[in-house]
């Protein structure tokens, strides 16, 4: 294998082991200054075939060099790219996906789909359900930073998981488990959709998210406490502290929630 003159490192496809005057064979030579016009360099082949290596030799090996750099340069470019483009593509999908969810729950649009509108919601979530299962659940470092400004790129998890609480709490909740473990989705915006879920079945608030102003009680009750802190980290977050809970044993709790209580919510982060 041809070698440099400078670190003796492999240039070529055949095995030869460099010779300088005064050197061992195979071993580098600190080198400084400049190349002659016919540098006394040798390579040989076993001590049978001997190789002059002058600096156009020299030159002709650096240069075949410097386009295989700059070939791996493009290559590496061209990835760059490519990320970039399906990075701008997923977020495209979410806008879309997002877009449509908001669109049939217009007063227009249930007006028209009417039987049809749970069936259509329904094939929308299954659409989102599977973008989070070649995807992962949507995510800043997913789509990057600038499309993560963008308000339909960022919302459009949220909204699937708020506006289908029975069955991220059922049938998928293990799927956005798995991607809070992976640190896709954070604990707490999964909560929101938990506690939607037990607000709507049974009347009562564990995680107390904004959700919790449909309750009679407006709250997370004392009495659930115990409730509270084991569901809150089965998904990874800290107990509620002692002055979030209420003392609901003088209250008439309802398992029904009332929807027509106004609130105002903010995604979390």
């Amino acid at each position: 294998m041809f070698y440099s003159s400078r670190h003796c490192e492999p240039l070529a496809v055949k095995e030869y082991s460099c010779i300088f005057s005064g050197s061992h064979k195979g071993l580098p030579l600190p080198l400084t200054g400049q190349f002659p016009d016919c540098f006394a360099f040798q390579a040989r082949n076993d001590g049978k075939e001997k190789v002059k290596m002058t600096s156009k030799t020299i030159i002709s090996f650096a240069m075949k060099r410097l386009i295989s750099l700059s070939f791996l340069l493009f290559l590496f470019a061209n990835v760059c790219a490519q990320e970039i483009k399906s990075q701008n593509t997923l977020a495209f999908d979410l806008c879309q996906l997002s877009a449509i969810d908001q669109t049939i729950r217009t007063t227009e649009y249930f007006d028209i789909l009417k039987k049809e509108w749970a069936k259509a919601d329904s094939l929308n979530f299954n659409k989102f359900i599977e973008f989070v299962k070649e995807n992962g659940f949507p995510n800043e470092k997913l789509v990057g930073e600038e499309n993560w400004t963008q308000g339909c790129v960022k919302m459009a998890g949220f909204i699937y998981l708020v506006h289908n609480p029975k069955r991220v709490a059922g049938k998928f909740y293990n799927l956005f488990k798995d991607e809070v473990d992976k640190g896709n989705l954070s604990p707490t915006m999964f909560s929101y959709a938990l506690d939607r879920y037990y607000v709507s079945v049974e009347g009562r608030s564990y995680f107390d998210t904004p959700y919790k102003v449909w309750t009679t009680a407006n709250g997370v009750c004392l009495q659930d406490r115990a409730k509270s802190d084991s569901l809150r980290a089965s998904i990874g977050l800290e107990p509620l502290p002692e002055s979030a809970f209420i003392n609901c044993s003088k209250m008439e709790i309802s398992d029904k929630p009332d929807y027509n209580k106004p609130f105002n919510l903010i995604i979390p982060d």
